[in-house]
């Protein structure tokens, strides 16, 4: 319907007086898809709503990675040597902000799960054989090495965030202006995790003894739940091109066009 509009009124057509209205904010990146590639190319886009970061990409890699992780450590594997099993290798190395990294790496170890039909993958099996050139295969070296503690399992997340972030300022990245801002927002929120691991370990009165380190199978669980309810507050400029917006951010607005999305009444 939108295309239609748009070669409609040929010229005519002003982003401005466009309105997408979203219910559901789970749609938001399925719209931002799916709009003309001529609106994306003009950047005449604008999204003012907030979006949880539970539906976003990001958020399928940290779940893939603490399924990963707990279930080597339920298997009781060697900490020098975890060993995984095969499907939760295979999520981790196979979304779409890690296989990029070292394309040829995940190739091959695809491959190898495929042909070999093994039910478990022992970490230094996996990078016996040296790096490609070109790849950085130490950020996968990193994310699926052995964490004992919870100070462990979140400096490697922080590592996370800055690979994601240099990877995103590349020439020709295939990160939207959007994922690059989830980018933010979840250093943001690795921050806030951050001061409240720090509090949970510090000693609780001075000279007494500081806690026991927060194991790296319960901090896993914890970033689930906080993650679960973070949101990521978009603040678009008003006065410029296309609207995307919840029905909150709407009230009191007038557009030509509008299209509510997923709603029933």
């Amino acid at each position: 319907l939108l295309r239609k509009a748009i070669e409609g009124e040929g010229k005519d057509f002003d982003p401005l007086q466009t309105a997408i209205i979203l219910p559901d904010e789970r749609l938001l990146f399925p719209v931002l898809y799916a709009l003309p590639e001529g609106l994306i190319r003009s950047q005449s886009i604008n999204v003012t709503m907030g979006f949880p970061l539970q539906a976003t990409a990001l958020n399928g890699l940290l779940l893939a990675l603490a399924r990963l992780h707990r279930n080597a450590e339920a298997n009781n594997t060697h900490p020098a040597n975890p060993a995984y099993y095969y499907q939760d290798l295979r999520q981790v190395l196979q979304h779409p902000y890690l296989e990029p990294i070292a394309p040829g790496f995940v190739r091959d170890t695809l491959e190898r799960i495929s042909t070999d039909k093994f039910p478990y993958i022992s970490y230094k099996s996996l990078f016996k054989s040296p790096a490609l050139p070109g790849e950085r295969r130490e950020l996968l070296e990193l994310l699926l090495a052995h964490q004992a503690t919870a100070g462990q399992a979140l400096a490697v997340l922080e590592r996370l965030a800055e690979g994601l972030h240099a990877q995103s300022e590349e020439a020709g990245s295939a990160l939207t202006a959007l994922e690059r801002e989830v980018l933010y927002h979840f250093h943001a929120q690795l921050q806030r995790l951050a001061e409240g691991l720090a509090l949970a370990e510090a000693a609780p009165s001075p000279g007494a003894p500081a806690a026991e380190p927060m194991a790296a199978g319960v901090f896993w669980g914890l970033v689930q739940q906080w993650f679960a309810t973070a949101r990521i507050p978009f603040h678009g400029e008003p006065l410029m091109g296309l609207q995307i917006m919840g029905f909150f951010e709407a009230r009191a607005l007038d557009f030509r066009h509008v299209f509510i999305l997923s709603a029933n009444e």
